[in-house]
C-alpha cells in the first residue's frame, strides 16, 4: 500500500507540472490574446475531466467495481 501512495504522489506532481507546461505553450502560441488562450486551456481541461469521468462511470456501471481489479491489474 505505501508503494501505491508514492505512485499517486508522483503522478500528481507530474500532472501538475504538465498543466503548467501546457498553459505556457498555449499562451505563447497566442501572445496577443492570453485571456482567450487561457479560456481554451480551461475549457479543454474541463472537457477532458468530464469525458474521463463519464467513461469511468460507464465502465463501473457496466462491469462493476470488482472489474477494476481485472482492468487495472
Amino acid at each position: 500500500m505505501p508503494t501505491m501512495v508514492l505512485i499517486m504522489i508522483f503522478f500528481g506532481i507530474m500532472f501538475s507540472i504538465q498543466n503548467n507546461i501546457n498553459q505556457y505553450w498555449i499562451t505563447s502560441a497566442l501572445p496577443e490574446a492570453p485571456e482567450f488562450a487561457y479560456g481554451l486551456f480551461v475549457s479543454a481541461s474541463n472537457w477532458g475531466i468530464s469525458i474521463g469521468t463519464a467513461i469511468g462511470g460507464l465502465l463501473i456501471s457496466d462491469f462493476g467495481v470488482l472489474a477494476l481489479n481485472i482492468l487495472c491489474g
